[in-house]
């Protein structure tokens, strides 16, 4: 019998999930979630679990980075994930690569939807998750000119207005 895995974003923590009463599962975060956890009594029950090894901290691989990085380019979630939220899914890509079938525990939509997208299985903690897969387009509110969802612009440059995304399914 194969142990579950379960890959945790900081929403995971924050959301109620306690790693010390989870047994029999393997969890797994990148070092820079930890960082992230700033409410005291969140940050000792994950202290705990990862002294006592019920939590393991790792990094993903550059080549799981970069196909994230791609993904994210690819369904125009790029500018809603932070650099933490892209090592998490890199992560869940490295188990999944390595054989196992990992379960990223998350409520960030836009995680959950480059998810999707890689036929990486999620689970939301406190949301009810997303309902379908979205690709979004990058749009100008002012004169309607479109970007392709990997565009570095935040501004419109034909006329500097604020740059915004809708879901082109």
């Amino acid at each position: 019998m194969t142990t579950k895995k379960y890959v945790l974003d900081t929403s995971a923590f924050l959301g109620g999930i306690d790693p010390n009463i989870l047994i029999g599962i393997e969890l797994f975060t990148v070092p820079d979630v930890i960082k992230e956890i700033k409410t005291r009594h969140v940050r000792e029950k994950v202290d705990l679990a990862i002294k006592l090894g019920r939590l393991k901290l790792l990094e993903p691989r550059e080549d799981d980075i970069k196909i994230i990085s791609r993904a994210c380019e690819e369904t125009g979630d790029l500018k809603s994930l932070s650099t933490v939220d892209k090592l998490v899914l890199a992560l869940t890509l490295r188990l999944k690569n390595e054989g196992e079938n990992p379960v990223l525990l998350t409520d960030d939509y836009s995680m959950q939807n480059v998810a999707t997208a890689l036929k990486i299985e999620y689970k939301a903690i406190q949301e009810k998750g997303i309902k379908k897969f979205l690709k979004w387009t990058i749009y100008c509110p002012g004169c309607n000119k479109k970007f392709p969802p990997d565009t570095k612009l935040t501004t419109c440059d034909e006329c500097n207005t604020e740059l915004k995304r809708f879901s082109s399914e």
